[in-house]
């Protein structure tokens, strides 16, 4: 492969190549030793080029105007937000024994150098220029990479694909949740987090059935209709208290007992959702968090209180956890992670309840989430599909579009942090529900593209 070194808009439309192998035909050239990288503001590179071009008049000028032409399209990108997508400019280059790369280019400075043997003006058959740019400091990809998933559900549903990644996180494009084939009903949210790999992933299985774990003041362990757990048994609270009181709790040991795997695997940060119902009335939910032996201590940290007066079930968000609560810096950080514990106290606010049913946990990866809200993801027919995308542009700028077909139609409530895909790897996180109800039979269908990011030199 040819060495690269050439501004180029996304649309390919404008190419200016930067490092002619030969002088002639107006091409640029860069001197040698005339091209210094160095930090710029920002977090940005700076890349300084000495080029010159030789040729005649309307050959320069043409290699000229190129590099006029694409400083105008990146200064619309930026500033327009209708300006097209494609106009993004990027500094493409890799070496002879290097596959494509590219990184986006936020500003140029393009003028004519002053020498002592040349001047900036046309008529002496070369023209000597200074090319500074500021770029991203990451390259990726000149193409994203795909991947296809299908069945997921919507309980805590996992995909891990074989995703192939660079020296830093990879951008991830777009992931696209998709509505199966006679799926009419449309899911209005949906929650999705990738949980990196750190020391294993054996075993995770982010959905935790509470009936693993302990009951506390009069709770019981009972079967109720549309519960998640072997035998439809959940947690059930038949005199929900007038003061904040314990009910349930399950430790990261109860969880792996259950299921099998390896307690490292939940390392993490987790957005706690209970799959929950009641009767009657309403009822504040409150996560408390903390380490089995230190009950005595009261060293349970609580979260903000959420309320609730849904008699249908439903996914309730509790708030972020972090196992080790004390974070992954201790050498013995690990040992500590059997005895992580969740607790879910209740209190009766207003109304009476006769039946809190508390049926699972699903942990969804904070580090690298994604929540849509008021979203309409289902399956009319092959016609008319409406998938939710959570986008990542080339800028970092984060959105999330519903589509009818390949039409954007709706913009939900999202929030989305840090989504990118780890240069460990990882295990995507799902779950969603319907306007009214969370069904456990609920599936969907994914696609990713993801743009492989690196620091310098790409590997093949």
């Amino acid at each position: 492969m040819a060495e690269v070194l050439s501004l180029i808009d996304r649309g390919a439309t404008i190419t200016a190549q930067l490092n002619a192998p030969a002088a002639g035909n107006g091409n640029w050239s860069t001197r040698l030793g005339g091209w210094q990288t160095a930090p710029g503001p920002g977090g940005l590179v700076t890349e300084t080029l000495q080029l010159f071009a030789s040729g005649t008049d309307a050959q320069m000028t043409s290699s000229i105007n190129k590099i006029d032409l694409l400083i105008q399209m990146m200064r619309d990108y930026f500033a327009n937000p209708l300006a097209r997508y494609d106009q993004s400019v990027w500094l493409h280059q890799n070496a002879a024994a290097e596959s494509p790369k590219r990184s986006l280019v936020y500003n140029i400075l393009f003028q004519p150098a002053q020498e002592l043997t040349f001047t900036p003006h046309l008529g002496r058959a070369s023209v000597p220029y200074t090319l500074v740019l500021e770029r991203h400091p990451l390259w990726e990809n000149n193409a994203a990479s795909t991947y296809s998933g299908s069945a997921i559900s919507c309980f805590g549903g996992t995909w891990q694909p074989s995703v192939d990644t660079g020296s830093e996180d990879g951008r991830i494009e777009k992931f696209e949740v998709r509505g199966r084939s006679g799926f009419t009903t449309p899911l209005r949210r949906i929650w999705l987090g990738i949980k990196p790999t750190y020391s294993g992933l054996t075993g995770f299985d982010p959905t935790w059935e509470l009936e693993h774990g302990s009951v506390y003041n009069g709770a019981t362990k009972t079967a109720v209709t549309g519960a998640s757990g072997a035998g439809n048994n959940c947690v059930r609270v038949t005199s929900v208290a007038s003061t904040l009181t314990k009910y349930a709790g399950i430790t990261v040991a109860n969880h792996v007992a259950a299921v099998g795997g390896e307690s490292y695997a939940y390392a993490g940060k987790f957005l706690i959702l209970c799959r929950c119902k009641l009767d009657a009335g309403t009822v504040a939910l409150r996560m408390y968090q903390g380490i089995t032996a230190s009950a005595s201590l009261g060293a349970y940290v609580p979260s903000e209180p959420v309320y609730i007066s849904n008699t249908n079930w439903r996914l309730i968000e509790l708030g972020v956890v972090q196992f080790p609560f004390f974070g992954r810096k201790d050498v013995d950080g690990w040992l500590y992670l059997d005895y992580e514990e969740i607790h879910i106290y209740a209190e009766q606010v207003s109304g009476t309840t006769a039946a809190l049913d508390l049926d699972a946990l699903v942990l969804i990866p904070a580090e690298r989430m994604a929540i849509a809200k008021n979203t309409n993801t289902f399956y009319g027919s092959v016609s008319d599909l409406r998938p939710t995308s959570f986008l990542t542009h080339e800028t970092e700028e984060t959105q999330c579009l519903n589509y009818y077909g390949t039409i954007p139609i709706l913009r939900p409530e999202a929030t989305i942090q840090n989504f990118f895909y780890p240069i460990d790897g990882g295990i995507f996180v799902l779950s969603a529900e319907r306007d009214a109800s969370h069904e456990l039979g609920d599936q969907v269908d994914a696609a990713l593209w993801v743009y492989p990011r690196w620091r310098s030199i790409r590997a093949t």
